[in-house]
């Protein structure tokens, strides 16, 4: 709960400097940084998903945390297409773009599925969240070429509140379920 409350309070203090700086910036992209972007986070949950094969105990928050790049990826893909909504109009579903937001949207959902099964629930759904705002939150000046706040004290803000968000990822692990750990079938798992 500590994590999750971090993530709130890191969140909530990134929207209050974000002001009106990046109002239309995202219509300013390359599709090379936009490839390498998508690309390097997806490459990354497929590790994380491969990285849970023998590992139960930690498969859940794990595998939130691929859900989440997954999701960041769609969403930044989302971003970078809907800045050309008003050049193409309804054209933007048949844009190649689209297909990658459903195929990583897609994913996304079949691999946050199996985290919330594996559990624990609440920790897996904080994960989850954390993880694709911050690579969301990262992609405006990375991809979009979002500007950082111009005074020394809102940037040092921006940057600590990016760190918390990132903290309280990290500080927000599920519960080891002892049973899991020794091979033993769990309690809940035992019930018809």
């Amino acid at each position: 709960w500590i994590g999750v409350a971090l993530t709130a309070a890191g969140l909530a203090i990134l929207a209050a400097t974000l002001g009106n700086a990046a109002d239309s910036k995202h219509a300013d992209w390359t599709a090379g940084t936009l490839v390498a972007y998508t690309g390097a986070l997806t490459v990354l949950a497929l590790l994380c998903c491969s990285a849970v094969t023998d590992d139960p105990p930690r498969a859940g928050p794990v595998l939130g945390v691929a859900a989440g790049l997954l999701w960041g990826a769609s969403d930044v893909s989302i971003k970078a297409l809907s800045g050309r909504l008003g050049d193409l109009g309804l054209a933007v579903l048949v844009h190649p773009l689209a297909l990658v937001i459903l195929v990583l949207s897609l994913i996304g959902l079949v691999v946050s599925a199996r985290s919330l099964q594996l559990g624990p629930v609440v920790p897996v759904i904080a994960i989850t969240t954390a993880v694709g705002n911050v690579v969301t939150i990262a992609s405006g000046p990375i991809v979009f070429g979002e500007p950082m706040p111009d005074s020394t004290g809102g940037a040092v803000l921006r940057i600590a509140a990016f760190a918390l968000v990132c903290a309280a990822a990290a500080l927000t692990p599920g519960p080891v379920d002892p049973d899991i750990r020794s091979g033993r079938p769990s309690p809940a798992a035992s019930t018809p």
